[in-house]
């Protein structure tokens, strides 16, 4: 709940391939099925490149093929301004 709660945050100042890459650490050291998936819903998959995406999510196995491709929907179809970015430095 805790790490949920500190990702899950507009002011959290770290790019998503970042967050992305911690949270996978932390879903291989303690998640299981069902805390995987709550944990990677925190991340904000269409902020991420489509190269990101293809070269590290992807790859991962940790996030559903159809959320990766809603994701890439998402990022394609928005404008930029529309997306819900996190506060950076």
């Amino acid at each position: 709940a805790a790490l949920l709660t500190v990702v899950r945050r507009d002011s959290f100042a770290a790019s998503e391939r970042e967050i992305f890459q911690a949270l996978a650490r932390w879903c291989r050291q303690n998640g299981d099925g069902t805390a995987t998936q709550e944990v990677m819903s925190a991340v904000r998959l269409p902020l991420m490149t489509l190269t990101e995406m293809l070269n590290t999510v992807r790859p991962s196995g940790l996030v559903t093929p159809d959320d990766l491709l809603d994701a890439i929907k998402m990022r394609s179809e928005s404008r930029d301004m529309d997306l819900n970015y996190r506060g950076m430095l």
